[in-house]
């Protein structure tokens, strides 16, 4: 009777720590995809083997339901202000004006941008510089918020003042960020530090891991006070037998 209480109170031993090795393993699955997932899924969207296509420069950058402030100001750069300071904020060079239709490649010919009367764009100077470079010279502003306020008030030139505040701040991290006075993905402005979208459902993930680990922490306790309580139901049986 004592050998086979032995057995069974083992055999529900090993039952609770393989269930607690699998619900610990389970967490810690689901803790390594959210981690890798994302970058797996981007890595894997072509054939490894497949050539790699010619990047279209102009070609619009793509937006997520949960974009970065990085990444929105990424979108705004290239749709107000691409076409005049060039896709890697080189300026309005030859070479990419080269990169435009045939027929859009004269910025200051008729019709266009050259600030006469029956022009339909807007004036631009003939040399546009460069507003990204590796070192940030390129900017003459000591702080993100002396450039949010030069955007502020000097862009679109056509509109000044046109675009949200949330938006003239992703433009300045991104440029800030391209000129490497801010890291890639720091986000900076009033709102910095406020739950979005994607911030949201990483909370909520983590918070689902973490009920996981207290469920498998308290069926592994409960399991041990059972199999305590056995053991001392057992003994006295025996003891009373004996």
């Amino acid at each position: 009777m004592l050998f086979r209480n032995i057995i069974m109170t083992t055999l529900k031993r090993n039952k609770a720590r393989k269930i607690a090795r699998i619900l610990a393993s389970t967490f810690f699955a689901l803790l390594i995809g959210l981690e890798i997932l994302p970058g797996w899924l981007w890595s894997n969207t072509a054939f490894a083997d497949a050539p790699e296509p010619t990047p279209d420069r102009l070609a619009e950058p793509v937006l997520t339901e949960h974009s970065t402030q990085y990444e929105e100001g990424r979108y705004l750069y290239w749709m107000h202000c691409m076409p005049c300071h060039g896709d890697f904020g080189q300026g309005l060079t030859d070479e990419f004006r080269e990169l435009w239709p045939e027929d859009h490649q004269n910025c200051w010919g008729r019709g266009c941008h050259g600030g006469r009367e029956m022009d339909e764009g807007f004036p631009i100077p003939k040399t546009i510089p460069a507003v990204i470079s590796e070192s940030g010279e390129v900017l003459p502003f000591s702080t993100p918020e002396e450039f949010y306020e030069y955007l502020l008030t000097t862009h679109p030139p056509q509109n000044p003042g046109y675009l949200a505040e949330d938006e003239y701040w992703a433009m300045t991290a991104y440029v800030l960020a391209e000129n490497n006075l801010i890291q890639v993905g720091k986000e900076i402005g009033p709102n910095a530090g406020i739950l979005t979208g994607g911030k949201i459902l990483a909370v909520c993930a983590i918070g689902v891991l973490l009920l996981l680990v207290f469920v498998v922490v308290g069926y592994v306790r409960r399991n041990r006070q059972d199999e305590n309580s056995d053991s001392h139901e057992d003994g006295e049986k025996t003891l009373l037998i004996d």
